[in-house]
């Protein structure tokens, strides 16, 4: 069951989209670059351009709903995230996770509230091609063998992820 849910994690994160919120640009290797919209004040300074264009804010916005006859299942992911580009094809970032599950099956609800942050590294391979290392460590309720969560406990986490992607703008 931990590999089912390792699987649909990095499926799920390999198709997310990041929003850019800059105007984006193309250099020429074609990676992606922000060029920031203020150009008078780029214009006064030219290396406030450069470095605006190494920024990028993104991050995961995602929202699940399942009703069958014995129940429910509600999913709500807000994944906030920055980065900054220390090389044309490399890119440092991270921020805070925050997901909520709510369920009802068979009479049995629950509630539960996962919040923690994470770090990555992503290298660009080809255009918005990328292949990515990141760290995350979650505070939630853990959940039993039977994947049963247990309430009356929280417990800390970390893990290391590799996984891929493709990054555009919106």
């Amino acid at each position: 069951m931990k590999r089912i849910l390792i699987f649909s994690f990095l499926l799920v994160f390999a198709f997310s989209t990041y929003a850019t919120a800059q105007d984006e640009e193309r250099d020429e290797d074609g990676i992606a670059n922000s060029s920031g919209s203020r150009e008078s004040s780029s214009a006064k300074n030219p290396n406030r351009k450069k470095n605006l264009s190494k920024i990028n804010v993104g991050g995961v916005l995602g929202f699940s709903y399942q009703s069958y006859s014995n129940g429910h299942y509600l999913r709500f992911d807000f994944w906030p995230d920055i980065s900054y580009a220390v090389h044309p094809r490399i890119r440092i970032g991270g921020g805070p996770i925050y997901s909520f599950e709510q369920s009802s099956n068979f009479g049995n609800k629950f509630t539960m509230h996962t919040a923690g942050g994470r770090a990555w590294v992503r290298g660009f391979i080809f255009e918005g091609l990328f292949a990515q290392v990141e760290g995350q460590i979650l505070n939630s309720n853990p959940r039993n063998d039977n994947n049963v969560v247990d309430l009356s406990q929280r417990c800390t986490a970390g893990q290391v992820l590799l996984g891929g992607g493709y990054s555009a703008a919106i």
